[in-house]
């Protein structure tokens, strides 16, 4: 699935960078994203953003905040016992709670 622009909300855990196996080369950036479920679960989800850097972004760890991601491609597959998305995206706007 694609979208043109996509929000989401939640703590960011972690910002990475995210390198290319093949060559080695840093691509862009992983984001990980925690936030409860309406049954008050915990759930986490990794988000790819490409050529970005990941040290642009070590400022906003342990805050809220709404990620506005541009020309996003989510995609499922299964892990081991479980599925999974696949969400990566061309450019993010990240905003913090007020």
């Amino acid at each position: 699935m694609n979208c043109l622009t996509l929000q989401t909300s939640g703590l960011l855990l972690g910002v990475s960078d995210s390198k290319d196996f093949e060559t080695g080369v840093v691509v862009g950036a992983t984001f990980q994203i925690g936030s409860r479920t309406a049954n008050g679960r915990f759930t986490t989800h990794s988000i790819k953003v490409m050529d970005v850097n990941a040290s642009d972004f070590i400022k906003y760890l342990d805050s809220v905040v709404t990620l506005t991601l541009s020309n996003t491609t989510i995609s499922s597959y299964v892990s081991g016992n479980s599925a999974s998305l696949s969400i990566k995206a061309d450019s993010v706007k990240v905003s913090t709670a007020s």
